[in-house]
């Protein structure tokens, strides 16, 4: 279950299968070396590269909600079994209510 919700709306959704809130990737930046080998440069980690997609199979009062909630609202937050985040969402494909959500992470709250 993943809940979304802003200043003035509120969602709760049971996600299909093909949702995907991978963890965060290192910030690496790679560099070839003139002598053969490789220079790594570490430069931690952060949730704000995240993209979360969602999808959802919604009733009309809840695909509604969201489109309200896409169009707008500019913070969203996305509650989900790893904890809260903070974001924006990026882009709503609506098919009838089969919904895909793409959902850019500006931080972890909790």
């Amino acid at each position: 279950m993943i809940a979304l919700f802003s200043e003035n709306y509120n969602l709760t959704i049971d996600e299909l299968s093909d949702t995907k809130t991978p963890h965060a990737k290192a910030r690496i930046v790679r560099q070839a070396t003139l002598g053969g080998g490789v220079v790594l440069e570490h430069n931690g980690v952060c949730h704000g590269d995240r993209t979360f997609r969602i999808f959802a199979s919604l009733t009309a009062l809840q695909a509604t909600t969201l489109r309200l909630m896409f169009e707008n609202e500019t913070v969203v937050y996305c509650v989900t079994g790893e904890g809260v985040f903070s974001g924006a969402i990026a882009s709503l494909n609506d098919r009838r209510g089969d919904v895909e959500v793409e959902y850019y992470v500006k931080e972890k709250i909790e």
